[in-house]
């Protein structure tokens, strides 16, 4: 994850959806840099299955987090002119539709 992060140059991508990452457990915090802001699973105490990271290329006035109730999908919605794009990171454990469910 920190070579992806490190790596993917946020003038040529916008967003990068994570699954499974490196949560640092006494902190509950994934590792990130200025260049990307990482989105994470609303009030939970759990280690995230799935973080969105948004380039600080675009304005947080452009995006909002959509509140999900699943622990397994980080979800953001962005307003461009006349719409909003929603964008979903969904975590589906393996040999189960849970996920699909909270969809």
């Amino acid at each position: 994850m920190l070579s992806l992060i490190n790596l993917t140059d946020p003038n040529e991508w916008d967003i990068l959806l994570i699954q499974e990452p490196y949560i640092y457990a006494e902190y509950m915090i994934a590792i990130s840099t200025y260049r990307w802001f990482p989105l994470y699973l609303p009030n939970t105490k759990k280690s995230p299955c799935s973080i969105i990271f948004i380039s600080t290329n675009i304005s947080s006035h452009n995006f909002e987090q959509i509140q999900i109730p699943s622990d397994l999908i980080t979800a953001i919605a962005f307003t461009v002119p006349g719409r909003k794009i929603n964008i979903y990171n969904i975590y589906n454990p393996p040999n189960s539709n849970e996920t699909f469910n909270a969809i």
